[in-house]
């Protein structure tokens, strides 16, 4: 290295490292969120698909988060054991599927044909009323009942 290369480094370490200070105070706090945003209600709704009454199937699960300013998430998961899908929804208050915290996501029951499966709380029989849809199966239709606790 010569004698230029090494004075050029040592006035590029000594710029950047010179610059740096002790750390200055706390700025102020920031604004205060809106209100109305914290969390108001949840579901958790958990139940059982029984396709053919033998009580081998796939469990059912819904979860919906009520916000203060009408927002709602929802999750909704199929599990079969070895297979399992979820999703997830996001919905501000005024918008379609809102109130029924709906959540879709796709799942077979049984033969491979672009089954779906349709979530939507009722909450008239506090459950979350699952459907399963496919044109293709004989099980198109079919609404399975998941109840839901609330908290």
């Amino acid at each position: 290295m010569n004698v230029r290369s090494l004075l050029a480094v040592s006035a590029l370490c000594l710029s950047t490292t010179a610059c740096e200070g002790p750390i200055g105070p706390a700025g102020p706090a920031g604004p205060v969120g809106q209100p109305g945003s914290g969390l108001k209600q949840q579901f958790i709704c958990d139940g059982f698909a029984d396709l053919v009454g033998d009580g081998r199937g796939f469990g059912l699960q819904h979860n919906i988060y009520r916000f203060h300013d009408g927002s709602v998430m929802t999750t909704c998961e199929v599990d079969g054991g070895m297979d399992q899908s979820s999703s997830t929804r996001l919905y501000k208050g005024d918008q379609n599927g809102a109130a029924p915290a709906a959540c879709y996501l796709t799942f077979d029951a049984d033969t491979s044909s672009a089954g779906y499966w349709e979530f939507r709380l009722s909450e008239e029989e506090m459950a979350s009323l699952a459907t399963y849809h496919d044109t293709a199966s004989a099980l198109n239709g079919r609404v399975f009942r998941a109840p839901c606790k609330v908290y």
